[in-house]
């Protein structure tokens, strides 16, 4: 006589966390100026990414001094940021986010920190002249657009439709 065997699975969330984590190679974020976050108002030559470049990078050529926002935000950020990320994959592992869910929580943290540097930049100073036309000492900021513009963007490269038949 044959016996007959019976298996349950209890899935407990184990295929969404695979599916999760087979995602997470697919998936990264990117801090910065994105897109129409760059664009000001029309008409304006100089958009977001073209100042923010000036001021990272600096143009000796027109006499203004390199004033790193996002890479010296990055560097200084760098160990609390890989916390915040192994942080963020073990709760991915464990169910409670998706990976989406997981780098948008290290890139919103990013921006913030960013946006945070503009504001409390001082060095190296404007020159007299431009915080006379600004009406402002604060090196990054004019009318706050730049500032604004800066987000985080979570990419999900080759995203698979999810099962559900």
């Amino acid at each position: 006589m044959a016996r007959r065997s019976t298996v349950i699975v209890r899935d407990l969330g184990y295929s969404q966390i695979v599916e999760d984590l087979n995602a997470a190679g697919e998936i990264f974020i990117t801090v910065g100026i994105h897109g129409e976050q760059g664009e000001r108002k029309e008409g304006d030559p100089a958009t977001n990414v073209l100042i923010g470049s000036v001021h990272e990078f600096g143009s000796p050529s027109r006499g203004i001094p390199q004033r790193s926002f996002i890479r010296s935000t990055m560097d200084e950020e760098r160990e609390r940021i890989g916390t915040l990320t192994a942080k963020a994959m073990d709760r991915m592992a464990s169910g409670q986010l998706s990976a989406a869910q997981a780098l948008g929580a290290v890139g919103q943290f990013a921006q913030t920190k960013i946006q945070q540097k503009i504001t409390k930049l001082r060095e190296p100073p404007n020159a007299p002249a431009t915080i006379a036309q600004k009406g402002s000492s604060n090196p990054l900021i004019d009318t706050g657009q730049m500032r604004a513009s800066i987000t985080h963007v979570v990419h999900n490269v080759g995203k698979r439709p999810s099962g559900g038949g």
